[in-house]
């Protein structure tokens, strides 16, 4: 779950901080006979993570015109204040209107500053790339709906140097929605689901 705050401070610039918080149960197997125990056992244990919030500043480079698209770019950090992942980086975001949709496709790279392979809390490696593609559709004034393929690469390490490592690539269908409460003021909660790809 991410919370997210965006602030629009003049025209075609806008700041955007999220605050992700995880929730998830980690199950540990131990057969009996590597125990030594007389028979198997599975340790659950759930755990409650504040992730890394991440701060964006986001431009428009040129806006939309008679065979041209629009053109977003983004300033992109993350900052320890969860794990303890760090790092910097940007993106760029193409998009075209075909009334009343809009499609658009976007790339990003974040470089780790601070990155730790051995702790699960950490999700950054050194080079992360992601990418998204999808559309959203007005339904009227006050309503769009969003669907948007989401991956990410990222150019993990194992913890120790004999672990295997976490699944570099991560792939998930996200639905969302744009609701408008009041003039500046939306609400956009989203859901998105993983598609494909190891599950570690």
């Amino acid at each position: 779950m991410t919370g997210t705050l965006r602030y629009g401070p003049g025209n075609d610039w806008q700041l955007t901080v999220g605050v992700p918080a995880t929730w998830r149960r980690i199950a540990t197997f131990a057969d009996a006979t590597v125990s030594a125990a007389n028979a198997p056992t599975i340790n659950t244990m759930p755990e409650r993570v504040a992730g890394d919030a991440t701060i964006s500043l986001l431009g428009v480079a040129w806006r939309e015109a008679v065979g041209r698209p629009t053109v977003v770019w983004s300033l992109d950090g993350a900052m320890a204040t969860g794990g303890g992942d760090r790092g910097t980086g940007g993106g760029l975001v193409v998009s075209k209107s075909y009334d009343p949709a809009v499609l658009f496709a976007g790339l990003t790279f974040l470089y780790g500053l601070r990155v730790n392979p051995s702790d699960p809390r950490w999700s950054l490696a050194k080079h992360n790339y992601g990418f998204q593609v999808g559309y959203t559709y007005a339904v009227n004034d006050d309503l769009a709906l969003s669907t948007a393929f989401l991956g990410t690469y990222r150019n993990t390490r194992s913890p120790d140097g004999i672990a295997i490592p976490p699944a570099p690539a991560y792939y998930a269908l996200q639905l969302g929605t744009t609701w408008l409460l009041a003039r500046s003021r939306f609400v956009e909660p989203s859901v998105a689901m993983r598609v494909g790809g190891v599950v570690q």
